[in-house]
């Protein structure tokens, strides 16, 4: 789990967005490595099992849903730019086989792909 307090209004927002949180998503795993999963017909349905990013309004105390990337942000890391825009990187591309050993101890592939959340933008 990553949280991030945004430069918005008097009492900020609060970006957090985690990976997959260790939920098994078949569907979305099925068409991750496709060349164009947006276009698949479980898009929808997959994305949705490793959308779990959201914003939390300090102002109003609701909780909205911008969207994730189409990867796994768990392992990533981030950090402000200056221009208030947050920079995360990193992120697992493929979890290591359960059955190999202990997980903890176990070869955890990365992803090199990096994404810019803009809080005017959202």
């Amino acid at each position: 789990m990553h949280a991030a307090l945004l430069p918005v209004g008097q009492q900020g927002r609060v970006l957090y967005f985690s990976g997959s949180q260790w939920v098994e998503a078949p569907l979305w795993e099925a068409i991750e490595n496709e060349p164009n999963p947006p276009a698949s017909s479980r898009y929808p349905a997959g994305k949705a099992q490793i959308d779990h990013t959201r914003l939390y309004d300090c102002a109003t105390r609701q909780v909205s849903n911008p969207g994730s990337p189409d990867d796994d942000l768990f392992c990533s890391g981030h950090a402000f730019r200056q221009d208030g825009r947050l920079v995360v990187a990193g992120g697992t591309q493929q979890f290591p086989d359960p059955t190999e050993g202990d997980l903890h101890h176990a070869h955890w592939s990365g992803t090199r792909s990096s994404w810019l959340f803009d809080h005017t933008a959202q």
